[in-house]
């Protein structure tokens, strides 16, 4: 598929965006449609002209529902975005249209200078090693800018498959870790980091269950498919690695807010290592309200017997490098 850089500057919309609902290869996805009218004078030689130009973009997911909500007629834009080639067959023929399609991770990093973007650990339920996601991992690598992940579970998803809703918060307690630990897995089975080896994920809560669990992740994933029926095959299927699952786990980037458990914070750093961790306390969510996990976490560090370079990568030499600040 052929795609070319677009921008469209200083544009007004010329109606409301309007949004349908369309059947995705994993169910319903939004799809808006906007046009923006730009005003561009230019000079000549009996004085100056001013052109217009309409562009009808096309958005998808939830930058369509946000641009739903908040933008209206007239309202004021600046899109990035690509025309994209969108080639299809009908009735036996080939018809060959192109498609403006914003794209917000350009515009992000590039006009307006954001260091990362951050994701979730599925999207409306919908795992992030699907296809479809692909040029977000190829976009973020060849830009060499950081994804900060966050889980994403709510008391809607329940503790057991009899019921219908999570109890006792335990879907935050322990959902969220899991939540993490299963995203980290599917982008390490699936590949992503086999095909984009610089490409930088960083993980919230100390990489979650992983570094608790190395010593299962590392022989359990040696003997993928042992456990699995010969009519489930599939669902063991990765794509070709070239090292074991466990080494693509030391990969990832994490942060320190682990509330206050100093073994925690020995674990994670034994296992991704001292150059892969970056200081996080997650305030204001304390019983404070504020500085209590800040508090703690240095208290934390401060314990471990680590050298003073070690602290200073922590605390702010390994965010500058992988922020590029």
């Amino acid at each position: 598929m052929a795609f070319v850089r677009v921008e469209q500057r200083n544009a007004h919309l010329a109606g409301p965006v309007r949004i349908d609902r369309v059947e995705g290869r994993e169910g319903q996805v939004a799809k808006g449609t906007v046009t923006a009218i730009s005003n561009v004078r230019k000079a000549v030689a009996e004085g100056k002209t001013e052109e217009v130009t309409a562009i009808q973009w096309t958005l998808w997911g939830k930058l369509a529902e946000n641009a739903t909500e908040y933008l209206g007629r007239g309202s004021h834009v600046n899109i990035v975005g690509r025309l994209r080639q969108n080639n299809y067959d009908k009735d036996g023929e080939t018809v060959y249209g192109w498609t403006f399609t914003v794209e917000e991770i350009d515009y992000a990093c590039g006009e307006l200078g954001a260091l990362g973007i951050q994701i979730y650990t599925h999207v409306n339920g919908h795992a992030l090693d699907h296809e479809r996601f692909e040029p977000i991992w190829s976009r973020m690598a060849e830009l060499d800018k950081t994804i900060w992940v966050h889980p994403s579970r709510t008391s809607s998803w329940p503790d057991y498959p009899t019921e219908e809703r999570s109890k006792y918060e335990l879907w935050w307690v322990f959902g969220w870790e899991y939540d993490t630990a299963i995203f980290m897995g599917r982008m390490v089975l699936s590949g992503v980091l086999e095909r984009h080896p610089q490409i930088k994920f960083l993980i919230h809560h100390g990489g979650s269950m992983v570094p608790h669990f190395a010593g299962r992740v590392g022989p359990g994933l040696d003997q993928l498919g042992a456990r699995t029926p010969p009519d489930q095959k599939q669902d063991v299927e990765t794509y070709p690695l070239s090292k074991r699952p466990l080494d693509y786990f030391k990969q990832f980037y994490v942060d320190t807010a682990l509330f206050g458990a100093a073994h925690a914070i020995r674990c994670s750093l034994e296992f991704f290592g001292v150059e892969q961790a970056l200081f996080a306390s997650d305030s204001p969510f304390d019983p404070e309200k504020g500085p209590g996990y800040i508090r703690s976490t240095i208290e934390n560090l401060e314990a471990l017997g680590l050298s003073e370079p070690d602290l200073a990568r922590i605390y702010e030499g390994n965010a500058r490098r992988l922020c590029g600040l």
